[in-house]
């Protein structure tokens, strides 16, 4: 999906979550594969395009009803229902790690868990959940 579409529907999520009476909220997740420029030099451009169709398919497959989309060249924005999103993004980048073959080409994410306020005071903000998962992405350490 866009990410037009993706904005769109995941509003419609958020307003969702803030008006259900049960403490689970969907997670913003994003994503990063670091070095990516590095993979297209050594690797080229089509084979660039693959590891991303690579990571689509990936996270279509650990996160079957998230919504996701590609914001731009290597980074990905998805929002989830998965309490424990950790495990699934594990094994998301274990198989990336194992696809590219290169120590210092690894998927990164950062997640944010929004509570009831959070959610409720900003639903209809979802870029500013998105930047925040972004921030999250730097600041942490890569999956393993």
């Amino acid at each position: 999906m866009g990410p037009e579409t993706f904005y769109k529907e995941a509003r419609k999520v958020r307003i969702s979550d803030a008006q259900t009476e049960i403490n689970t909220f969907h997670t913003s997740i994003y994503f990063n594969i670091s070095n990516f420029k590095l993979f297209n030099t050594k690797f080229g451009r089509e084979a660039g395009d693959g590891l991303l169709r690579k990571t689509a398919a990936l996270l279509r497959t650990y996160f079957p009803t998230a919504l996701i989309t590609r914001l731009n060249a290597d980074n990905f924005a998805m929002l989830s229902m998965k309490n424990d999103p950790k495990e699934a993004i594990e094994c998301v980048s274990y198989q990336l790690k194992s696809y590219i073959g290169d120590p210092s080409i690894v998927l990164k994410a950062g997640i944010v868990y929004p509570t009831r306020e959070i959610t409720t005071s900003s639903m209809s903000n979802i870029s500013h959940f998105t930047d925040l998962a972004h921030l999250a992405c730097g600041v942490h350490a890569r999956a393993n």
